[in-house]
């Protein structure tokens, strides 16, 4: 099976001067935990994850490797957690102000729409990422696939 019948068309996305803040809304409003990032023509440029947003934070003693499942709230109330222990006007200058760009992961791993379920499931696994923008010959963003879109599939 191609990942064109299994992927999302209709994509949520933001554009790279997008405010994090408002990224961070989008994600909570949609509850998703990741959005392409795409310049005026739709070419992808970045992706914005929860984990790239709590890296960009620069949290002491937060766990690297954590990710959250939508719809943010494990981020949030980690987040009031740790407030005592680190710079709270500065992380709030970072997500109002910060723009997407300054935060965003620039390497962005894709896939084509032509390309078997299969390797797009080899290829989250192997690099353990959870969904993988799908473009064309151009780099335009057509879609994106996730690991529930595969399994979904599988059923």
């Amino acid at each position: 099976m191609k990942v064109k019948k299994v992927m999302t068309r209709n994509v949520i996305t933001v554009k790279p001067t997008d405010y994090i803040s408002d990224a961070i809304e989008k994600m909570k409003r949609h509850k998703i935990s990741g959005l392409p990032v795409v310049d005026d023509s739709g070419k992808l440029v970045g992706i914005l994850t929860d984990g790239d947003i709590i890296r960009a934070l620069d949290i002491p003693d937060f766990p690297r490797e954590i990710f959250s499942p939508p719809p943010f709230d494990f981020i949030e109330a980690m987040i009031r957690m740790k407030m005592e222990e680190w710079d709270i006007e500065r992380a709030l200058e970072t997500w109002k102000k910060g723009r997407v760009e300054d935060v965003m992961t620039k390497d962005v791993i894709t896939v084509s729409e032509d390309a078997d379920i299969e390797s797009a499931a080899d290829i989250m696994l192997e690099k353990g990422i959870h969904r993988l923008p799908v473009v064309d010959e151009k780099g335009k963003l057509v879609g994106i696939v996730t690991r529930l879109d595969l399994v979904k599939a599988l059923v």
